[in-house]
């Protein structure tokens, strides 16, 4: 990873190159330094998919993406943002995978991939033409087939072998037209069958999906109120949608995380029970967390030692996910992501939540 630190007031630049996965940097008389051994005020993590920095006690006020940094509290930062100290702004790149360092590519090194990937372009379309032309050679040397009808004259089948043998007109084996007179042309037509028509009567309209208008409720609203927390996060829940006397499945209770409880861990974990609050293990279950580009689909887990079945990992802070349970008519939790309460929501907090639904029948 490399590391670009720019002076606000000089435009002076500095680069740093790292080849571990951890690096540390202290700010000393108004500048910044190069990485540190033992003495550090800022540590930076980088495990292959996030980089994580850490105000291990600046001080100097810190702010990511224009929000001030927390002291000891580890923060996802993402690739774009700015990471101000004083008069200085940080912002990173990759230049390194799991500790091999790549150096920037030659001319030649970087035109090599494109030029094999022309020359396999240009050996595949050889290849399907050299293939079209061998297979329209090979149909126009077979011989010709003549098919000739069966007469319907005769009972008695000609063998195969004297069509060969002993040329024949084709005219003998064509069949005499026979005129009919006496039946009308319009008693020839098909018959027309009328198609019945589909009429949904009150049991078949029963079983069709019932439409409701989509409604939202504050997590100190819902019929077993949650954690206080929840409502300065702006999580919202979706009730399902369901016909009186089937079943779906309803959002038991919600735990939210923070930043000390969650111990690094940026997760959402789902638990779905039945009615004696015992996780399901009968039927195969999955739950899904969807995004505006993706969603993360999980089954559930039946091992006992694990506290949730299914989890899926958090990248994104703010209100970013929506989580629900599969198969059946499902509650839905909106507004899910990382970060804290009120000015915190969109700060890249490592925090996780914690869902359990139960299969209820709807009365």
């Amino acid at each position: 990873m490399q590391l670009i630190a720019i002076d606000s007031d000089s435009g002076q630049e500095k680069r740093f190159e790292f080849f571990d996965r951890i690096a540390t940097f202290q700010l000393e008389q108004d500048r910044v330094s190069g990485p540190q051994a033992k003495t550090y005020n800022l540590r930076i993590t980088y495990d292959g998919k996030n980089v994580i920095v850490t105000n291990c006690g600046l001080p100097n006020p810190v702010q990511l993406a224009d929000l001030p940094l927390p002291h000891q509290v580890p923060v996802v930062w993402l690739a774009g943002q700015e990471l101000r100290i004083a008069k200085w702004v940080l912002f990173w790149e990759v230049t390194h995978l799991d500790g091999v360092y790549f150096a920037p590519q030659t001319p030649l090194e970087q035109l090599s991939p494109w030029f094999f990937a022309l020359l396999l372009l240009l050996l595949c379309v050889g290849g399907a033409l050299i293939l079209g032309l061998l297979l329209q050679r090979q149909r126009l040397m077979q011989p010709p087939v003549l098919l000739l009808p069966t007469s319907t004259t005769t009972s008695t089948a000609t063998p195969i072998q004297q069509l060969f043998l002993s040329p024949v007109s084709l005219k003998e084996w064509m069949p005499t037209p026979t005129l009919v007179t006496d039946v009308n042309q319009l008693d020839l037509r098909p018959t027309v069958t009328p198609t019945p028509t589909a009429t949904i009567t009150g049991s078949l309209a029963g079983g069709q999906e019932r439409v409701c208008k989509p409604m939202f409720i504050e997590p100190r609203n819902w019929s077993a109120p949650l954690d206080s927390q929840l409502d300065e996060l702006g999580i919202l829940i979706q009730p399902a949608c369901v016909f009186p006397g089937r079943q779906y499945y309803h959002l038991l209770a919600v735990e939210w995380l923070d930043v000390q409880e969650a111990q690094g861990t940026h997760h959402v974990y789902v638990d779905v029970v039945d009615q004696h609050e015992q996780r399901i293990v009968t039927t195969p279950i999955s739950i899904t967390m969807s995004w505006e580009t993706g969603s993360c689909i999980r089954e559930l887990d039946s091992r006992p030692s694990e506290e949730y079945g299914a989890n899926c990992p958090m990248y994104a802070a703010g209100p970013a996910y929506k989580v629900r349970v599969n198969g059946l008519p499902s509650d839905i939790v909106h507004n899910i992501g990382l970060g804290g309460p009120k000015e915190l929501r969109e700060l890249g907090l490592l925090t996780s939540f914690k869902l359990r639904f139960q299969l209820r029948t709807a009365n």
